[in-house]
């Protein structure tokens, strides 16, 4: 399936632009490690530089490359990486994007 290869490759092709542009911004944008993993889940960046990244995309990662179950998952996110976050006031930490 080249057409499938393709797509990928121009995903990965706008990922790293986006956070090539994230770094001009904000060169203090937090950016979750390894960036092998979460950079896949970047949807954008706010206004002042902050990586966005998708809820849904990084639990679905972790279920599909880590073999973890959905609940493990949720698990593993709101301890590793949501509670890395809580209580920080850094204008440079991610946003978290919880889609429908």
């Amino acid at each position: 399936m080249e057409i499938i290869k393709e797509l990928r490759q121009a995903k990965l092709k706008r990922i790293e632009e986006m956070v090539d542009k994230i770094a001009e911004m904000n060169p203090e944008a937090i950016l979750l490690e390894p960036q092998s993993f979460y950079n896949k889940t970047i949807m954008g960046y706010s206004g002042d530089g902050q990586v966005v990244y998708s809820v849904g995309q990084i639990l679905e990662g972790h279920v599909n490359e880590d073999d973890m179950t959905y609940e493990e998952a949720i698990e593993f996110f709101e301890f590793n990486t949501i509670g890395t976050f809580m209580g920080m006031n850094n204008p440079n930490k991610p946003i978290f994007m919880y889609e429908e």
